[in-house]
């Protein structure tokens, strides 16, 4: 099974500026400016680590792709996330992601000056997670850009096992 080819079947796409007519979103969801990774260490009072799934360069268009599977210590998956970095220059943060490190951490370890514009907010079923996490519930997520006006823009889509909804 390939996990980057993931397709889910989207109940509800909700856009941000419609957010705050809702009372009933996840707080893992909601619009957090801090790193994904910190927020999941904390609510899990575990490590984080990452399971790389694919990566692509694109030299061409100055593009790279990665797909990824945020776990815990024990290994159980966590956040899916897929991110498409256009790079505008040719940028020392790209190499100073080590592979198997959360980007949110290495903009922490590298005090890059970012900033987070959210989009969507997803309420979706995914055959293949259902799989994966072994659960048969609708799986939350989100989509956003981080913006660093510099040297990149990355657009990064995360979906989140139900063990970090609270």
């Amino acid at each position: 099974m390939l996990i980057y080819n993931i397709k889910t079947k989207v109940v509800c796409i909700i856009s941000i500026t419609k957010t705050q007519k809702l009372t009933k979103i996840p707080k893992i969801t909601s619009l957090y400016e801090g790193s994904h990774t910190r927020l999941i260490q904390y609510q899990a009072s575990s490590i984080i680590n990452i399971a790389s799934l694919q990566r692509k360069n694109y030299h061409i268009e100055k593009k790279k792709l990665r797909y990824v599977w945020l776990k815990n210590s024990l290994y159980t998956n966590i956040t899916f996330a897929r991110s498409l970095w256009n790079l505008i220059k040719k940028a020392n943060i790209i190499k100073n992601i080590e592979k198997n490190s959360p980007i949110g951490l290495s903009f922490i370890k590298y005090q890059l000056d970012i900033h987070k514009k959210f989009h969507e907010i997803y309420y979706c079923y995914c055959k293949d997670f259902e799989n994966i996490l072994a659960i048969k519930k609708p799986i939350w997520g989100r989509k956003y850009t981080i913006i660093n006006s510099n040297n990149y823009n990355v657009i990064i889509q995360e979906f989140f096992s139900q063990d970090i909804i609270f």
